[in-house]
């Protein structure tokens, strides 16, 4: 998958990274299919960042869920939800981290 990475002030990249996979019973991999930003994102990439870089930015999106912990019973896999939490954002074809949590 792709991942946007903050790497210093007012620069990001677009770094490969392993495909994600559920690590906990409430997990969940989700494919990003819309994605913005936030304030919290504009901050950061204007050199308001909160912790030293390189990391993963961006964490707004409506998604695709693709695989859930045994934990997870809602929403189920192949819907589309919306995401918030810790996530890379990344092309059609990647999926953000399992850290991504999914709202209800």
């Amino acid at each position: 998958m792709r991942e946007l990475t903050y790497v210093a002030p007012k620069k990001l990249e677009w770094r490969e990274r392993p495909d994600p996979s559920v690590w906990s019973r409430f997990d969940a991999v989700v494919r990003p299919v819309a994605a913005t930003t936030c304030d919290v994102d504009k901050a950061i990439i204007l050199e308001h960042s909160p912790v030293p870089a390189p990391f993963a930015i961006g964490h707004e999106c409506v998604a695709e869920v693709v695989e859930l912990g045994d934990g997870v019973t809602h929403p189920s896999p192949a819907t589309s939800s919306s995401c918030r939490g810790t996530s890379a954002v990344g092309a059609a074809t990647s999926a953000a981290p399992a850290s991504t949590r999914i709202d209800r």
